[in-house]
């Protein structure tokens, strides 16, 4: 049986990264660790991303396309308090700060997606990481406080390590209703240059069964 959240474990990993893991990911900009959580944070790593895909966010239920057998969400930790619990009370954090020789570490994101699997990616900055959206990258639908070129932090990219704020975040983060807004207008403008293509593709498909069947 998994202990209920407010159950604390170990924040620290079972083990520190060695020296050829960390070659390794200088090198290769990847790299696999294995054995860095117990098995207790095994079973909550699986039950949250479970509970996450079986409840999605309001985005995550915008964003995700479930008949192709995609589930795609964003920052569910807002509203799961056992993804929050991975987030700062789990060695993940501990690992990742090693990995990126920074003293301190902050909360990223989570997107998550699965055709058939359970998958989730955590994403952490260190010391030196700034606020720079991409173009074209997806919006950000919260107040998250920064702006181009600030520093990490904020409600949204809190700090994990080694000051944790006291209030761990919640669903309180107020959406960016401006950015949703302006969202929703260009999935509207993208649905409809779609829909030729996608009548046209259907004609084709349709022309192509019959001439099969004749």
């Amino acid at each position: 049986m998994i202990p209920p959240v407010n159950h604390r474990l170990p924040a620290t990993s079972a083990r520190d990264l060695t020296p050829p893991e960390l070659q390794a990911l200088d090198r290769d900009g990847v790299v696999c660790v294995r054995g860095v959580l117990d098995q207790e944070w095994v079973e909550r790593v699986r039950r949250a991303v479970d509970g996450a895909a079986a409840e999605p966010t309001w985005s995550g239920r915008y964003i995700s396309r479930r008949k192709q057998g995609l589930y795609h969400d964003m920052f569910v930790w807002l509203k799961n308090d056992r993804m929050r619990e991975l987030w700062f009370d789990s060695p993940l954090a501990h690992v990742a700060g090693q990995a990126m020789r920074s003293r301190r570490v902050y909360l990223f994101g989570n997107p998550s997606s699965s055709r058939g699997r359970r998958a989730i990616a955590f994403r952490f900055t260190g010391d030196d990481a700034r606020y720079d959206p991409r173009p074209n990258a997806m919006p950000v639908f919260w107040k998250h406080g920064p702006t181009q070129g600030d520093p990490m932090g904020g409600p949204l990219f809190p700090e994990l390590l080694p000051n944790p704020p006291a209030h761990r975040g919640t669903s309180q983060v107020p959406y960016d209703l401006g950015t949703l807004a302006r969202n929703f207008g260009r999935q509207i403008r993208m649905e409809l240059l779609r829909a030729p293509s996608k009548r046209f593709q259907r004609a084709v498909g349709e022309g192509a069964r019959n001439r099969a069947a004749s």
